[in-house]
């Protein structure tokens, strides 16, 4: 199913009109974080030309929850920009197909920062998969590598992506209460689906047709997300590139017992192997994530003998050389702290 990206728009929404409602929409969202969570938000909107539109938040761990800081969300968006730069926006009809990928992205961040507010705490709807998610998030912020192989089985972007979707969805049904805005979405998930790399395998032979379809696909790749095999493809950095302690080091050589340790495993172990590293680094771990705070993240009992030879000496080794590494206190934090002001 070939999905046409540039077909007659039904919303007939120029292009200042989208940066206005994408605006419109995060206001709202700071507005409930300084209410619900007590936190400071500022949603950023790049108009510098992109190749693609990206979402990034500054749900960081080594951040902390702290009320006195500004936390950020910089949302990058293809043409956007350039067409009101051009004085072309207040006239010039964007696609539909385009600005309903614009608002998945930017409800898709806001829900890694609601998860982050909430603590991964009552995410999911059991106390297994909120631990789930507390402890992939965990392994994610110990490792770009981990992060970055494995981007389209994480459980946490899979979750967002999901709820940025029926987020856009309900507030297309609002603000557009006569448009068929249930093929607004599906059309930008099918063309997902069949022509990126993404969360959900494509439906064949013709495509997602409702909500419903869509939210049980992504439901059970949440599923098989803890029984795929985790990758680490590391052979393409040089240690010295590299902004995380665990992967400045796992790129070693000496090292490849131990990322072969984590490979062998499904997403649900490897994670806890990530995690227990991880939690070397963010020491302060529970304060953020008190979902898993009982959890023992010794890893020494993850990286045991029958795992890998010397499994508990090995593992030893590498959290001394990991911790070497991240001294928070005389080192440049992973992220500059002045950009969030």
């Amino acid at each position: 199913m070939k999905i046409n990206r540039y077909k007659e728009n039904i919303l007939n929404l120029t292009y200042e009109d989208a940066l206005n409602i994408l605006k419109a929409s995060a206001y709202i969202f700071t507005i409930k974080c300084k209410n619900e969570y007590g936190f400071k938000v500022k949603v950023d909107f790049d108009i510098d030309l992109t190749t693609e539109v990206t979402g990034e938040a500054s749900d960081n761990i080594e951040f902390g929850l702290d009320k006195d800081k500004i936390y950020d969300i910089s949302i990058n968006i293809k043409d956007l920009g350039r067409k009101i730069e051009q004085k072309f926006g207040k006239t010039l009809e964007i696609k539909d197909f385009d600005f309903v990928g614009y608002l998945i992205t930017l409800n898709h961040e806001f829900r890694h920062m609601d998860n982050f507010f909430n603590q991964y705490k009552n995410t999911k709807s059991t106390a297994e998969d909120c631990r789930y998610l507390a402890i992939n998030y965990l392994a994610r912020q110990g490792s770009d590598i981990y992060y970055e192989t494995n981007y389209e089985m994480m459980p946490i972007e899979i979750d967002a992506e999901q709820n940025g979707i029926c987020k856009a969805y309900e507030y297309l049904q609002k603000r557009f209460p006569n448009a068929d805005c249930e093929k607004l979405i599906v059309d930008v998930v099918n063309y997902k689906a069949e022509s990126l790399k993404y969360f959900i395998e494509p439906k064949y032979p013709n495509g997602y047709s409702t909500i419903k379809e869509i939210n049980k696909a992504f439901d059970a790749a949440f599923e098989q997300s803890k029984k795929e095999q985790r990758g680490y493809e590391y052979k393409e950095y040089k240690s010295e590139d590299l902004r995380c302690p665990i992967d400045s080091e796992m790129v070693k050589t000496e090292w490849v017992e131990v990322v072969n340790a984590i490979t062998r495993q499904n997403g649900s172990i490897a994670d806890r192997m990530m995690a227990s590293l991880s939690a070397q680094v963010h020491e302060k771990y529970e304060e953020v994530l008190p979902t898993i705070r009982n959890i023992d993240f010794n890893p020494s009992l993850y990286f045991t003998d029958d795992i890998i030879p010397d499994g508990e000496k090995q593992s030893t080794m590498l959290v001394k050389s990991i911790k070497e590494k991240s001294d928070f206190e005389n080192r440049d934090k992973f992220y500059d702290e002045e950009e969030l002001e």
